[in-house]
């Protein structure tokens, strides 16, 4: 009976170190998530706000659709760092301007999976996308 609750414990100690955005993130280079992040990544049908997010090199274009209005972006330069925890895409002062985007999106990616949280903007929110199939 001894051996279930070591076992439980060792579990859950390996769901904690697996975890994306824990180790993942803090082992990953910005070098590494920059060539993870090339090509293009959208959110589910259902989402309630559709995004396509598209990276190219160091350009990053935002397609985003709800309620019948579109507000495209295209070829924003942007710059990935570190904040903090946090590791950001912090975009050009002109390319915030244009966009009225905020200057620094939150990310957090896993191979497949893109998480975006936009402060205060027309995009605000948690979007989670995922790598278009080409």
């Amino acid at each position: 009976m001894r051996a279930l609750p070591q076992f439980a414990f060792a579990v859950v100690a390996l769901s904690v170190w697996a975890s994306p955005g824990q180790t993942g993130d803090k082992n990953r280079s910005l070098k590494d998530d920059l060539k993870t992040l090339q090509g293009s990544w959208q959110t589910g049908e259902k989402a309630k706000i559709r995004v396509l997010v598209k990276v190219k090199g160091t350009d990053l274009s935002i397609e985003a659709y709800w309620l019948g209005e579109t507000h495209i972006h295209n070829q924003m330069g942007f710059e990935l760092k570190e904040v903090g925890e946090k590791r950001v895409i912090e975009l050009e002062k002109l390319s915030v301007e244009t966009s009225k985007l905020p200057r620094q999106m939150v990310y957090r990616v896993d191979k497949d999976e893109l998480t975006l949280t936009v402060g205060d903007s027309w995009l605000k929110g948690e979007h989670r996308l995922t790598r278009k199939k080409k």
